[in-house]
């Protein structure tokens, strides 16, 4: 399950930030990928569009908020933040991933010792 969480307008320009339940961030240009990278808290993603150069930030905060940080910096300037709530459905698989890891671990570290 791939969630949209952050679109900015740039002139002509359409930049998409997608993120997985599996933490596989895609940041999209006018529809086409152009970067794609496993994340669990947060990478920086580069990528040109002309003769400008742009850096997507991504700080994941998955305990506490619970939100997404995204900044977006147009040849090494801030031109857009913007902080962003999880999606709730993609929140419950992570919650529901990590009960299910943790006792598999517990199952697995009782059988050994």
């Amino acid at each position: 399950m791939t969630v949209k969480y952050y679109e900015f307008n740039d002139n002509q320009n359409k930049i998409e930030f997608l993120n997985s339940v599996f933490g596989i961030e895609k940041v999209l240009v006018n529809g086409k990928l152009i970067s794609n990278k496993f994340s669990m808290m947060g990478r920086e993603h580069r990528f040109k569009i002309n003769s400008d150069t742009f850096t997507l930030k991504t700080n994941i905060q998955l305990f506490g908020d619970r939100v997404i940080n995204f900044d977006l910096n147009k040849n090494e300037k801030l031109i857009d933040s913007e902080i962003v709530r999880f999606d709730k459905t993609q929140r419950l698989i992570w919650m529901v991933s990590g009960f299910l890891i943790g006792f598999g671990l517990y199952k697995l570290f009782k059988f050994l010792i």
